[in-house]
């Protein structure tokens, strides 16, 4: 790493970085600027400030382009770090304006794009999805079958269709699955795919030359899709002896897809007994809800400092606790209300029971309005992490994401 080096961190939630203590990351650079995207005026509250650049939509190129232009000019920056999903392939345009190293628009389509994402790791002998032309599915060749949109996240637009009948009704004609073009995080390209069968995990860590430093499997409880409809989310952590097999699935996948230094999040269908599993996505960047706080309680790992430097060019060096095979930590995310009520929080009831201990809890204040439109897991009504033996935190997990966890009035 360059003495006194520039850093350009780009995100799509300042609160995120800030939170986990990208600063302390960041320590011993010269100068440190954020570029973060205005997602329904939520960061308004730092515009003005000398070291934050505000972009109003990281979908528009033109606009990312401006922001290089008109405030970067004459600035020279060392090292481009995105921190999220929707920051992958805007922080790649800002490399490439700067002349910076690291991931460029090429690299960074490969995870943002679920089809070209697929189809590499297909190649390279990994098991994804099937992912079929529209033609095929006009011709009614497999149901059910999942569309989502290519370059969304969290589940947003993602649909299960059971029949042709279900699929006619939702109008998408070819011009929706048009394979060979791509604009990041457009709302109107889908791609469709094989419904998989089977429980769904999250493996998350740290890249270092396409080696796996660290690693570890949470098993997700309820699924993000209903996340957006108002239903709790979260998942328990596995036991790293059980899942070994997993080292040589991650050493296919980071070369398959040239994945660089840094944090990894994949979800994926793992089948213990047979020590098999089938991917269903990969991102360059730290997972999101409280699964990076989680990992930190549970093996003294902190994914987001070792991402920020490893982005930077600095030497990470990850040591780790491996807990007991019988504790698991666990976390629950409760979203706030997609509807309209006006209903405002009284009560948060996020206990645990006595054999369980609480690690971490948190809330929105009393009073706040129990509606918000979704854009980021890290924003939700509460939150809670909790440890303990591995049957009694999936079964608390599980009762959590089942019973109302709050009061309105």
């Amino acid at each position: 790493m360059k003495i006194n080096s520039s850093v350009l961190i780009v995100t799509s939630d300042l609160r995120m970085p800030t939170k986990l203590n990208v600063s302390r990351s960041l320590s011993g650079c010269k100068a440190v600027r954020f570029i973060i995207e205005d997602l329904n005026d939520a960061v308004l509250e730092y515009a003005g400030l000398d070291d934050v650049l505000i972009v109003r939509d990281f979908s528009n190129k033109k606009e990312i382009v401006g922001i290089v232009e008109r405030f970067l000019n004459g600035c020279s920056f060392d090292y481009v770090v995105a921190m999220d999903e929707f920051s992958v392939l805007p922080a790649a345009y800002f490399r490439e304006a700067l002349d910076v190293r690291g991931m460029g628009q090429s690299q960074a389509r490969t995870f943002r794009d679920k089809v070209v994402m697929k189809r590499k790791l297909s190649a390279a002998g990994v098991k994804t999805p099937i992912v079929f032309e529209y033609s095929e599915v006009a011709s009614k060749l497999s149901f059910p079958l999942i569309i989502k949109p290519r370059a969304l996240a969290g589940a947003v637009g993602v649909i299960r269709v059971d029949s042709f009948q279900d699929f006619k009704a939702l109008h998408l004609g070819p011009e929706s699955f048009v394979y060979d073009e791509f604009n990041d995080m457009s709302e109107t390209e889908y791609h469709a795919e094989s419904f998989v069968e089977g429980t769904l995990y999250h493996i998350d860590g740290v890249c270092i030359g396409k080696e796996p430093a660290f690693w570890c499997v949470g098993e997700y409880v309820n699924s993000q899709l209903g996340y957006l409809f108002g239903t709790p989310f979260g998942s328990c952590s596995q036991d790293r002896r059980q899942f070994g097999f997993v080292m040589v699935h991650l050493r296919q996948i980071f070369s398959a897809l040239d994945f660089p230094d840094g944090a990894f999040h994949i979800e994926a269908f793992i089948r213990l007994s047979e020590q098999d599993l089938t991917v269903l996505e990969v991102a360059a960047r730290p997972g999101g809800g409280e699964i990076c706080r989680s990992i930190k309680l549970e093996y003294g790992v902190d994914i987001i400092h070792a991402h920020v430097q490893s982005q930077i060019g600095r030497e990470v060096k990850q040591t780790f606790s491996n807990p007991s095979q019988h504790t698991a930590h666990g976390w629950i995310s409760i979203p706030f209300l997609p509807d309209n009520s006006s209903d405002r929080l009284l009560a948060i009831c996020l206990d645990a029971p006595a054999n369980l201990q609480v690690l971490h809890r948190k809330s929105v204040p009393l009073g706040t309005k129990l509606c918000r439109s979704f854009y980021s897991h890290e924003r939700s009504l509460a939150s809670i992490i909790i440890k303990g033996e591995r049957s009694a935190v999936l079964a608390e997990i599980e009762n959590l994401c089942e019973r109302q966890c709050y009061k309105v009035f």
